[in-house]
């Protein structure tokens, strides 16, 4: 919805004319992998967007979620540190109970 309280639309933007005349067999070698969407039927399709405000917070709350999983992903880090420098203590001897 826009200020208005109207849903936003986004639509694919087709290649400027300019590249469309460099290369005009390229525009019809890119592909979606979808059956039946080539990229020319791609760029008709509209998208529904929600408000700006929930898509700033959803912006919010996918960087949350990124943050925890940095958290998780150093803590994974210092935890196999940590069991490779006990292993090598205990494979050398000097891992005193």
């Amino acid at each position: 919805m826009n200020s208005a309280g109207e849903a936003s639309i986004l639509r694919s933007m087709p290649k400027s004319d300019r590249k469309a005349r460099e290369h005009p067999a390229q525009e019809e070698a890119i592909t979606s992998h979808i059956a039946h969407l080539s990229a020319s039927r791609f760029t008709k399709i509209e998208f529904l967007l929600p408000p700006l405000e929930e898509q700033k917070e959803i912006v919010v709350e996918v960087e949350r979620r990124l943050s925890v999983i940095d958290e998780l992903e150093a803590n994974l880090t210092r935890t196999d540190r940590l069991r490779l420098a006990i292993l090598s203590q205990a494979f050398s001897g000097e891992l005193h109970g």
